[in-house]
This record gives C-alpha cells, structure tokens and sequence, in this order.
C-alpha cells in the first residue's frame, strides 16, 4: 500500500552522495537526497519505524529502509563527512542487503546530525 504525503512526516534531509555494493565493491550511485521519514500517528497501523529514503536528483528512488534496532549510522575515521549504513531496503520489489556509505555534502555537521537523528529514531 502506497502512503501520501499527509501520511508521513520528513524528519531530516540531507543531500548526499550514494555509495551501494556491487560486484563486491563500493560503487557511486550519485547525488540525491536522503530523507528520514516516519508514518504519522493517523496513518500508523502497528507501529512502524522510521525510514529512509534515497531520491536521485532525477527523481528515482534507490533506498527505502526501515530504521531497525541495532543498525546504526558509522562515521567513517578519516572523514567526518562520510557515513556507513548497513540497510535492508526494497525498491519496486527488489530487496537489496548491504552496506552503504552516505556522503553529506554539508560536511562533518551534516553526518554528524544525521547520526544524531536517526539514532533518536532507531526502534527500541
């Protein structure tokens, strides 16, 4: 089942650049934004978690992932900017599992209040 707009309330966004295996490596799947979402109390039928979304600047969604308790965010040690994910995430049917890594085009804060916001929204 589809949700509206008036179904879901945005979190967060953030612009970042998309890296998803592939072949065993880490491949750029570019630039878009990612955003938290999570169902409002008027659609929410059972609890469920918070998500994200990756959207393509062309309008192409490449991530839907549930939030699930013990997957959190990872900042990378070299660079502040970069996050690392593993999401169970499924796009038109197709479930993909993996680590991703999240590229915030705001820099070290951005990341850094990315992880804040979704470790506030992470199930208990």
């Amino acid at each position: 089942m589809e949700m509206s707009s008036a179904d879901v309330e945005i979190l967060s966004k953030h612009r970042v650049k998309l890296f998803s295996p592939k072949e065993g490596k880490l491949a750029s799947r570019g630039m878009g934004t990612l955003t938290l979402r999570r169902p409002t109390e008027a659609s929410a039928s059972g609890a469920r978690p918070a998500y994200l979304v990756f959207t393509t600047d062309t309008g192409r969604v490449l991530i839907n992932a549930p939030l699930i308790k013990g997957l959190e965010p990872t900042p990378h040690p070299k660079d502040p900017a970069v996050l690392s994910m593993v999401l169970i995430s499924s796009v038109d049917g197709q479930e993909e599992r993996g680590l991703h890594m999240l590229k915030c085009a705001g820099g070290g804060s951005d990341a850094e209040a990315l992880t804040a916001v979704i470790s506030a929204n992470l199930p208990q």
